[in-house]
C-alpha cells in the first residue's frame, strides 16, 4: 500500500498466458492472474524472498471505479 509501486510485464520465460512478473522494492515477483466465483480479477504474486500478496478490486464496479489500497 505504500512505498515503491509495483510495476508488472507478461512474464517472458512462461508458456502460461497468465503469468506477470515484475520488480518493487528490491525484490523480483512473480504473479498469476485468475477470477473469483463472482468473475472478479484476482492476482497472485510471490517474491523469491517470500513475500506473499493476493490482489484484487475493492470496489464492486471495478471496471468504472479507480482501485484503492487497503490495509495495515
Amino acid at each position: 500500500c505504500s512505498g515503491e509501486p509495483l510495476g508488472l510485464s507478461f512474464a517472458p520465460w512462461s508458456l502460461g498466458e497468465n503469468f506477470l512478473s515484475g520488480q518493487a522494492g528490491g525484490e523480483i515477483f512473480v504473479c498469476q492472474f485468475h477470477n473469483d466465483g463472482e468473475n472478479r480479477p484476482i492476482l497472485n504474486c510471490q517474491s523469491g524472498e517470500g513475500t506473499k500478496l493476493t490482489l484484487w478490486p475493492v470496489e464492486g464496479d471495478f471496471r468504472g471505479g479507480q482501485l484503492a489500497c487497503q490495509g495495515g
